[in-house]
């Protein structure tokens, strides 16, 4: 089963797009009225301070949209572990950018319901224990979102869950001193971005075509951002020739401080 888009990097760039709309429209409304109105040489100073900062501004956006997309498609070069020894290489060998897949099982240590249940969508544990063939558990960080929770099985009552025993795939972060180095591993995940059921090749038979379409088209917003940076610097330019070629010696319209002029 596939989805048609990753729904938490669509949320992220959606949070993130909010603030392109709210400076497109300050552009547009500078633009088509406050820019023209201007006639003396002497703001030329504050409207290149003015675009500059919005273009600025237009490029930062770009920026972290780029970043929450390459964070997602980073999930394809994730090393994958699933065993006990290839645990322990991913720990010797250092932290990894875009962290790792650990193929694992919900502990029968966990905490649970009657009924076996470690975890469901309203109320998310803030830790996981996860056991590999040969060592003690894994301690992993919990999730915070639904969106974070792929394709978990579903209880009597349509609930999705999490039992002791379910095949999960949990892809997070190496980190040390997480665990007592006794019951636990010493090292557990964190910063865990997903937890889904089942193995690490249904995981990303299901994930990755979503990742990759949602992941080109936040990325396409990411140019939108640094198209319209551009505008804004040729419309600042534009006004700039404008008031030195036609500009009078007529105070300013734009004064950095308040009070009367």
């Amino acid at each position: 089963m596939t989805a048609a888009i990753d729904p938490g990097l669509f949320v992220t760039a959606a949070k993130i797009l909010i603030a392109t709309v709210l400076l497109s429209i300050i552009s547009a409304l500078l633009a088509r009225r406050g820019l023209p109105q201007l006639v003396s040489r002497r703001d030329r100073g504050s409207v290149a301070v003015v675009c500059g900062v919005i273009a600025a501004m237009y490029v930062g956006i770009a920026g972290f949209l780029a970043a929450a997309a390459d964070d997602r498609l980073q999930l394809a070069e994730a090393p994958q572990v699933r065993t006990r020894a290839e645990f322990i290489e991913r720990r010797d060998a250092g932290p990894t950018p875009g962290g790792l897949l650990l193929q694992a099982s919900i502990s029968e240590r966990s905490p649970a319901r009657a009924d076996g249940v470690v975890a469901d969508i309203r109320r998310l544990p803030d830790r996981y224990l996860l056991d590999l063939p040969g060592g003690p558990p894994v301690i992993a960080t919990g999730i915070t979102s639904d969106r974070q929770a792929w394709e978990w099985p579903r209880d009597g009552a349509g609930e999705r869950v999490l039992r002791r025993g379910d095949p999960v795939v949990v892809w997070g972060s190496l980190q040390k001193g997480m665990g007592t180095g006794g019951p636990t591993s010493a090292t557990g995940l964190s910063e865990v971005r997903m937890i889904a059921a089942g193995d690490i090749t249904s995981f990303l038979t299901g994930y990755l075509p979503a990742v990759e379409r949602t992941g080109r088209a936040v990325l396409g917003l990411a140019v939108l951002n640094l198209l319209l940076a551009a505008a804004m610097a040729a419309i600042g330019a534009a006004t700039l020739r404008r008031l030195t070629r036609d500009g009078t010696d007529a105070p300013p319209r734009i004064t950095w401080r308040s009070g009367p002029r």
